[in-house]
Parts: C-alpha cells; sequence; structure tokens
C-alpha cells in the first residue's frame, strides 16, 4: 500500500490506527477533576482568564463545565444551539455520476453517516461551542484490508493543551512532556469553531458568558439572603419577669419550633407574637430584575437573540427572530460539515480507496421552515392562471405519497363521463367565447 499523508501532510503509520492515544491517565489526564466554580469571585475569574491567555487553560474548561451543570438557563440556551444542528439530516453526496463514485458514496452512508456513534459524534463535537474546541478519538476497526470506524470516543477538553507558540496546535496533554503529545494522524476528530477571529480558546461562548454567569450566582446568592430575612416572619417570645431560667429556655425552644413545626406549648405567663417583616421597597423585584437581564444577555450571545427564548414576545417577533438564528445555525453547520469531511470521511475514503480517490461530500443541509398554507396557495393561483405542474414534483413538496392502486382517495380532477348521452351538445362548441 502506497504511504498516506494527512491534511497537514503528515505520514499515516496504519499499524497504530488501532491504538488509544488520549485515554485517562492517573498523572497526566486524570478522570476527575478539582472544582473551580466554589468560591468564584472577579479576581478569581480574572487570574483564570489571563492564565487562558498565557496557554493554560485547563482551569477554563473546568469552570466551561461547570457553567453547564449549575445554570439552567445557560445549559437551555446552549443544548438549542447544538441541537439545532445535530438534529438537523445528514446528506452524503457523490462526487461525479460515475458508478465508482456512487459506490464509494454509498459506503460511506452506510458505515460512516448511518453507522451506530455518528450521531453521538455530531452532538460532542459541538461541545466546541462553548470551550471553543472538542475532540473525539476514533476507533478503527480493521476488517481483512478495509478500515471501519468501531466508534468514537469523546475526549474531555481537560486533557488537552495548546501549543505555547501559536495557541493553534492541539497536544495531548502528558506528565512526562510539558509541551503536550501530538496528536496522531486519522486518529482523532478535532473540531474548533471559528465564532470569532482570534485564537480557538478565547472564541468559545463560556469565554463570554462567565462574566454574567459570575454576577447571576451572586444575584442569586443576595437574593436567597433577601428571602431568608424578609419572606419568613419574625417570632418574637415574650417572658415575665419573674420567670425561671427553665423556663426562658422552654420559650425560647418554642420559638425556634415555630419555624418547621409550627406548633408550641407555654405555661401561663408567656406569650409568642408572630410579626412580619417589613418589605424594602421592591427589593424582591431587584433581584428579579437582575437575573432576568443577565440571562437575556447570555440569550444574545448564545443564540443572537431572545424571542425565542424569554418571555414578552409575539409569535411574529419570535418568527421574525428565528430568521436570525437560522443564520447561525447554518453557519454551525456550515463549519462541522467541513470538521467531519476532513477527520472523518476523507480518512476512511483514503484508507479504503487510495488517496487519489475525490471523496463524497458530507452536508448538513439547514433549511428554513415553510409556510405550507401559503406555499399551497401560491400553487392554486399559478394553476389557475393556467400553469401546468407536474402532480409528483408537487406531492414532494408537501410530502404527500402517491395513493395506493383501489384505495379510497378524496380531491382530485372530475372525470368526464364515459358515455355521453345522445344528442348532447359540444361543450366546446357550445361554450361562449371568452
Amino acid at each position: 500500500m502506497t504511504t498516506l499523508y494527512d491534511h497537514r501532510g503528515q505520514p499515516i503509520d496504519t499499524r497504530v490506527l488501532q491504538e488509544e492515544q488520549a485515554g485517562p491517565s492517573v498523572g497526566s489526564r486524570p478522570a476527575t477533576r478539582t472544582p473551580i466554580a466554589d468560591g468564584i469571585n472577579p479576581k478569581r475569574l480574572a487570574r483564570l482568564l489571563r492564565q487562558t491567555d498565557a496557554g493554560d487553560a485547563l482551569a477554563f474548561v473546568t469552570l466551561a463545565d461547570e457553567m453547564e451543570e449549575r445554570d439552567l438557563h445557560y445549559f437551555s440556551v446552549l443544548s438549542t444551539r447544538k441541537l439545532g444542528v445535530s438534529s438537523a439530516p445528514r446528506v452524503v453526496e457523490a462526487a461525479t455520476d460515475k458508478r465508482r463514485d456512487k459506490k464509494i458514496a454509498d459506503d460511506v452512508r452506510e458505515n460512516v453517516v448511518k453507522a451506530p456513534g455518528f450521531a453521538a459524534l455530531v452532538f460532542d463535537l459541538l461541545d466546541g461551542l462553548g470551550k471553543g474546541f472538542s475532540v473525539c478519538e476514533i476507533d478503527w476497526k480493521r476488517d481483512a484490508s478495509r478500515f471501519i470506524p468501531r466508534g468514537y470516543e469523546f475526549r474531555t477538553q481537560r486533557w488537552f493543551q495548546f501549543d505555547k507558540e501559536s495557541q493553534t496546535k492541539l497536544r495531548i496533554r502528558s506528565s512526562d512532556d510539558p509541551n503536550g503529545i501530538e496528536l496522531a494522524p486519522y486518529r482523532f476528530a478535532v473540531h474548533m469553531p471559528r465564532l470569532r477571529s482570534g485564537v480557538p480558546i478565547r472564541s468559545g461562548l463560556a469565554r463570554m458568558a462567565c462574566v454574567a454567569w459570575m454576577m447571576k450566582r451572586f444575584t442569586l446568592a443576595d437574593w436567597m439572603t433577601f428571602l431568608d430575612v424578609f419572606g419568613m416572619p419574625l417570632r418574637i417570645g415574650r417572658f415575665d419577669t419573674t420567670a425561671s431560667k427553665e423556663h426562658r429556655q422552654m420559650l425560647l425552644s418554642a420559638v425556634r419550633s415555630l419555624g418547621p413545626e409550627a406548633a408550641a406549648i407555654l405555661p401561663k405567663g408567656m406569650d409568642i407574637e408572630i410579626k412580619e417583616a417589613s418589605r424594602a421597597g421592591g427589593g424582591d423585584k431587584v433581584f428579579a430584575g437582575m437575573a432576568d437581564y443577565l440571562d437575556q444577555q447570555v440569550s444574545k450571545g448564545v443564540l443572537g437573540q431572545t424571542m425565542t427564548t424569554d418571555n414578552g414576545s409575539s409569535l411574529s417577533q419570535a418568527q421574525v427572530h428565528n430568521e436570525v438564528r437560522l443564520e447561525i445555525k447554518a453557519s454551525d453547520a456550515e463549519q462541522l460539515e467541513a470538521t467531519i469531511q476532513r477527520d472523518v470521511i476523507n480518512p476512511f475514503v483514503a484508507l479504503n480507496y487510495g488517496a487519489d480517490v475525490v471523496p463524497p461530500k458530507f452536508r448538513i443541509p439547514i433549511a428554513a421552515p415553510e409556510d405550507q398554507e401559503k406555499k399551497a396557495k401560491t400553487f392554486q393561483v399559478l394553476t389557475g392562471m393556467g400553469v401546468r405542474i407536474q402532480e409528483s414534483w408537487l406531492r414532494d413538496q408537501f410530502g404527500i405519497p402517491d395513493p395506493d392502486e383501489g384505495a379510497e382517495v378524496v380531491g382530485g380532477k372530475a372525470q368526464a363521463p364515459a358515455n355521453p348521452a345522445p344528442n348532447a351538445p359540444d361543450p366546446a362548441v357550445s361554450a361562449p367565447a371568452s
């Protein structure tokens, strides 16, 4: 077999394609993580971001992972953006109409795109939207002279680092090499979404949302304190000056038990007053307004709009803003197409058919939703004007299957009588001229 080269010009050693390279390691790549979000404050966050700018992104990707776990709104909008692409159809187009190219496209379609694990690969690679990059290691299975991807293992971003010089070349963390280990050719699918210009680690959505996320944590903590002070009524116990120490302790226990138990008994001469604390003017609305404002900023950053995620918008406004989201979704799909084409489709074709074969094209088409009612009225007007439309094509536009032979149907053109009555006037002759 001739020597193969990857897109970086590195020779491919097919003997090591089946060897795991970026698996967990106790010293270099531990499966557990050290929490970063606990006790986060502006000073710690600023230091963390400076470390990321200097090339050490371990703390940042850990925080980005925790942000998704600890904030329901951030998780929701980020999942919406991921699912917008991962749920779209996946298409394989042959390079040409030649029989061999069509056969290669069928092979890619059956053994790669429709194989188990490919859907998970698409979703896992989209994790790079939040963190700036995402890596999946390809598990190649060799069957006779063929290489088929058996599965794809997601590798957490904590196990990788960027080179110090350019901060664009991804390497595997290793305790034996501070510069990391170079990724083996044809072994990894690496997705680096280009959401903004600059180095990959600084273009993730988590980088843009981390300050708002931290401020929301402060807001919620202050809100809980406010509810604790102003949300619970104040319980005051009164005792006579002649009450003994034992009676005073009894009263204190009774006041405390009124919280969860709301019941108490007292000796004669003692009473408990429940006094509702006055609210600071609109304090509860201040915290709610701040939390909503921060959520809206995160929605704008992740989805490009707020109308389809937050309250206060009409259906027409949400539809207009959904068009803006389609541009983001189309861009995400186009970039993911290029990654899968380069790291999965092209290696599969090169390993099984040769490096000189033009591979089929992998696509994730993103179509704008159509107004079917408006579309049907357009066809009705056109046919009324005399435009002839092929029925099979029209059925495809609305997803209507051809009726089975003998099945009961509705609609259709009125049929002319098979045996016209004798002496019936000819419609073509009797019709008045228009």
